[in-house]
């Protein structure tokens, strides 16, 4: 809980409110969707106010699709950061 506080800036109430972001895994899904969305919004390419919890009930292949690979060729480090955190859950190979 305390990566969501005080890395991500959540508040108790808003972890109360979105409970799944406790649930899901913090290595193999918050924290590599995180870093996704932290280079796309430094690129302009999501809003600022983007959160992250909303991208927590994607599948794997959903926020792949959505969020990795249509910027794989503009951001290859973020196509290859995904890939090696996240493969485990993606039938993608990287």
């Amino acid at each position: 809980m305390n990566f969501f506080i005080k890395v991500l800036g959540y508040r108790p109430t808003e972890i109360a409110t979105h409970a799944l972001i406790l649930i899901v895994s913090l290595g193999r899904r918050v924290m590599p969707r995180h870093a996704v969305l932290e280079v796309l919004k430094e690129k302009k390419v999501v809003g600022p106010n983007y959160k992250l919890s909303s991208c927590l009930t994607m599948t794997e292949p959903k926020f792949f699709n959505r969020f990795v690979q249509p910027f794989k060729g503009e951001v290859l480090d973020l196509y290859t950061n995904y890939i090696r955190r996240a493969c485990p859950a993606l039938k993608i190979a990287g």
